[in-house]
């Protein structure tokens, strides 16, 4: 494998990153020159060839657990959606959010936490996709608060 490997089609700022649970796809989201999401792309991880393209990717991106689907923000509402890796299209989506701006997954494989604009966390159970959980926490929303709040809600239910 080279040293270095150049996302040609990514000619923006990159700003999230996200291997699958295999390491085999990578997820890249980029932004404009003016600092807004522009658009995120699955890639092969070996070669960073691209698979397909979500446009109205907002920010935020993570693997479901099994690696078949991405969760992730976008512009649309609702505004977190899993994409199907295979079908290239989302198949599900959460009600509830208010304009996301970042997802996490806690260490079980039935729920999602994800935060929005107005600072407040949710959880969601990803069989029903109700809200189970709500969480008023003064942040921004970084994926390391997301991880942490994520697990913290898995931890004490």
């Amino acid at each position: 494998m080279p040293d270095q490997l150049t996302a040609t089609f990514v000619d923006q700022p990159v700003f999230h990153l996200d291997y699958d649970p295999s390491g085999s796809r990578l997820f890249i989201g980029h932004f404009t020159e003016a600092y807004r999401p522009a658009g995120g792309h699955v890639v092969d991880a070996t070669n960073l060839e691209k698979q397909f393209e979500i446009r109205n990717w907002r920010l935020g991106g993570k693997w479901a657990h099994d690696g078949t689907g991405l969760w992730t923000c976008v512009s649309d509402k609702p505004s977190i959606v899993l994409f199907d890796i295979e079908r290239r299209e989302p198949v599900k989506s959460l009600a509830g959010a208010v304009n996301a701006s970042a997802v996490a997954l806690p260490r079980t494989p039935s729920s999602l936490v994800g935060i929005g604009m107005d600072g407040i966390f949710r959880e969601w159970d990803l069989d029903s996709g109700e809200i189970i959980h709500v969480v008023q926490y003064r942040s921004q929303g970084s994926s390391e608060t997301m991880d942490y709040v994520a697990e913290s809600i898995s931890d004490n239910g």
